[in-house]
């Protein structure tokens, strides 16, 4: 098995208010994760982007995210029935 990780994130401290809120910090995230098997097929991946989370001075937190997630099987497999 392989894993490749890769993050990013962007925390400014903004000076004044953005889009008339009293801002305290901006986080601005990407986070990917990748895993394969020894032949470098992938088997799974997660992805999950924060373009817009904010920290505001009364404590609040405002945001937008995404996420996704994805897995492949390696061999098909049939699902028992119940009884």
């Amino acid at each position: 098995m392989q894993a490749l990780n890769l993050s990013m994130t962007y925390k400014p401290r903004p000076k004044g208010n953005v889009l008339g809120l009293d801002v305290r910090q901006m986080m601005n995230e990407l986070f990917f994760t990748l895993v394969g098997d020894l032949d470098d097929r992938w088997e799974s991946y997660r992805v999950f982007f924060a373009p817009v989370n904010w920290r505001l001075e009364s404590g609040d937190r405002f945001g937008v995210q995404r996420q996704s997630n994805r897995e492949r099987l390696a061999l098909p497999f049939e699902i028992a029935k119940g009884s």
